[in-house]
C-alpha cells in the first residue's frame, strides 16, 4: 500500500515436470507500481485435468491443462480509472483460452486481447472499461496445455 512509483515485487516460481525426463522450469513474475493506487494482485493455478482447488503452487504433466486465474482487487479509497492486466502462457505450455469473470459494479466490460491463437504463446492481455471502484474485486482467467 505505500509503495512508491517504480517500486517492483519480484517473484519466482518453479515447476518440476515429470515425465520420461525431469524438467524444472523458472518463471519470474515482476510486477511495477506504475501510478498511486492499491489496486493487489494475486495469481493462482489449477489443474483441469487432475482436478483439485486453485493455489499458489500446482503439479502437472505432460498435456494436461491448467487454468490461470488473476485476481484483482481495489484496496483503495479511490476508484481506479484505467485497468489492464497483462501476463503470458508460461514456458513449456501453449495458450487455450482466455476469459473474463464476472464484472464488478463500475466495470461496464472487459476484453481479451490480444491474445496468442489456440496453441500458440506469448503474452495475454485484458483490458476493462469503467472503474474499479473501492472495495471492488473481480477475476480473469487463461487456460494453457504443458507441452508433452
Amino acid at each position: 500500500a505505500n509503495a512508491p512509483l517504480g517500486a517492483k515485487d519480484i517473484i519466482t516460481v518453479t515447476a518440476t515436470l515429470t515425465g520420461a525426463t525431469t524438467e524444472i522450469i523458472v518463471h519470474t513474475d515482476v510486477t511495477t507500481v506504475a501510478q498511486p493506487a492499491d489496486l493487489k494482485l494475486t495469481k493462482e493455478v489449477q489443474n483441469l485435468t487432475a482436478g483439485g482447488p486453485f493455489g499458489q503452487n500446482n503439479t502437472g504433466r505432460p498435456g494436461e491443462t491448467l487454468r490461470y486465474r488473476i485476481t484483482y482487487q481495489n484496496n483503495g479509497i479511490n476508484p481506479l480509472n484505467t485497468l489492464v492486466v497483462n501476463d503470458a502462457t508460461p514456458a513449456f505450455t501453449t495458450f487455450l483460452a482466455a476469459a473474463c469473470g464476472a464484472l464488478p459494479t463500475g466495470i461496464t466490460a472487459c476484453v481479451p486481447g490480444p491474445i496468442p491463437g489456440v496453441g500458440g504463446v506469448g503474452p495475454i492481455r485484458w483490458v476493462f472499461t469503467g472503474v474499479l471502484n473501492p472495495g471492488a474485486n473481480g477475476t480473469v482467467t487463461f487456460d494453457v496445455t504443458i507441452a508433452p
